[in-house]
């Protein structure tokens, strides 16, 4: 059960008492797109899990994207700030923060989770979404990082607090 994020998006339209269509309209996505999903015909791109994110706030991205920690959010990583940044352009910006927090160069970045060093300059400019590929390789490397901020902005840079 739920060992792989179309099983989670399911879960989570249980708990939510939600068919496909009314999660669709919910998250403002076409009912076809949530059904391809779950039959696995589609893999959800990175719009469609900060869409859940944002309508969805008290789950846990990272159990969501990489089935780790609890479903729910922890509350203190819940703040009363309704802005939610998950457009391109300040995904770009978490990344670039998070990079600089490291004290790396974008290239040892793209080296680190295993990318092509020139994938990550239109992900950096915010031209490009990065893939829910590229997210989980940076969570996967850089797991001191909370996934609801680089996602949504929400909560702590880090998991303890910065």
């Amino acid at each position: 059960m739920e060992d792989n994020i179309k099983d989670r998006i399911s879960h989570i339209m249980q708990l939510e008492q939600l068919n496909a269509l009314q999660f669709a309209d919910v998250i403002g996505v076409t009912g076809a797109t949530v059904n391809h999903i779950l039959q696995g015909r589609k893999f959800p791109s990175l719009s469609f899990v900060t869409a859940i994110l944002e309508k969805f706030p008290q789950y846990n991205a990272d159990w969501l994207l990489m089935h780790s920690g609890s479903v729910w959010l922890e509350t203190n990583n819940v703040t009363d700030n309704n802005t939610i940044d998950s457009d391109a352009s300040s995904i770009a910006m978490r990344i670039d923060k998070l990079i600089n927090h490291e004290q790396m160069t974008a290239t040892e970045f793209a080296e680190a989770i295993q990318i092509q060093s020139t994938s990550i300059s239109p992900i950096l400019s915010g031209r490009n979404f990065p893939s829910l590929e590229v997210i989980s390789k940076i969570k996967t490397k850089f797991q001191k990082y909370n996934t609801n901020w680089l996602l949504l902005g929400k909560g702590n840079m880090t998991k303890t607090g910065i």
